[in-house]
């Protein structure tokens, strides 16, 4: 029997228009209804993930910042705090500022950058779910963001070729976990963080074996929960890390609805 079903959300749940298809949910009820806990496992931050816990009936603790938090949502009690090594992350905002890349400090007191760039993006999101509104703060403060006690650090870079690069530099730094969240991002977190080791974490509190666990990603930042789960997918759509993980793949990708049709398939009783 699954006694504990953790998605990842974007690419993977999510359309690309980051919305929670209802047939997903549906699919999703169906399987908790059955008696098996439910968690999401996410880059995103607590308050960007929340509303689609909720969507999906959770209460209990979900994944965020890769892993670095674990935050129950029926009563946003905190679990697990891990930050990034402040030399990790003076490296990596020093390495940003002088390649020009745009950068993200996910801190205990909201989201700090010194760039523009992406503010309509946490503005779309404030005015979408304004229950649950995401501070991004803009600063010069170049000092106090390496100082402060952060989750993750993200850079996000749109060339390819130049991801490819930054990403083999960053996995090279000793006190760091670096890993590929999206197609342009990048995420910094402590070293030992990763969304395998928040699973393993769920595995304590719920008190289940990997045996009991059905996972769902598409991202190399699923990897390491896709290797622990007995009954892990990558999605269709997923990088080739996540696929070589993972013990299965979906028929169909995100957008086509393979979370919802492998439900379906294996795990949900008949009518």
């Amino acid at each position: 029997m699954i006694k504990l079903a953790v998605f990842d959300l974007d690419d993977t749940l999510l359309t690309p228009q980051k919305t929670l298809p209802q047939q997903t949910i549906d699919a999703i009820t169906k399987l908790k209804d059955q008696g098996t806990q439910l968690a999401i496992a996410t880059g995103r931050n607590y308050e960007m993930a929340k509303p689609f816990a909720q969507m999906l009936g959770i209460e209990g603790p979900i994944i965020c910042d890769n892993g670095a938090l674990i935050k129950t949502v029926k009563t946003g009690e905190s679990l697990q705090k891990r930050f990034v090594d402040k030399s990790a992350q003076s490296y990596v905002i020093d390495y940003a500022l002088k390649h020009n890349h745009l950068f993200i400090v996910y801190t205990t007191e909201g989201l700090f950058t010194p760039s523009q760039q992406r503010i309509d993006v946490y503005e779309s999101w404030n005015e979408r779910f304004p229950s649950s509104p995401t501070t991004l703060i803009l600063s010069n403060d170049i000092t106090k963001m390496k100082r402060m006690d952060a989750y993750k650090i993200v850079t996000v870079i749109e060339d390819p070729d130049v991801l490819k690069k930054v990403y083999s530099t960053f996995k090279t730094i000793d006190n760091a976990h670096a890993t590929q969240s999206s197609r342009n991002f990048i995420d910094i977190v402590e070293k030992d963080v990763n969304k395998g080791a928040g699973i393993k974490f769920l595995m304590e509190y719920y008190q289940v074996s990997p045996q009991e666990i059905l996972v769902f990603g598409d991202s190399d930042n699923d990897s390491e929960m896709l290797a622990l789960a007995e009954h892990s997918y990558a999605m269709k759509n997923a990088t080739k890390a996540a696929k070589h993980y993972a013990k299965h793949i979906t028929d169909k990708n995100a957008v086509e609805g393979g979370v919802r049709d492998t439900l379906k398939q294996y795990y949900l009783n008949s009518d």
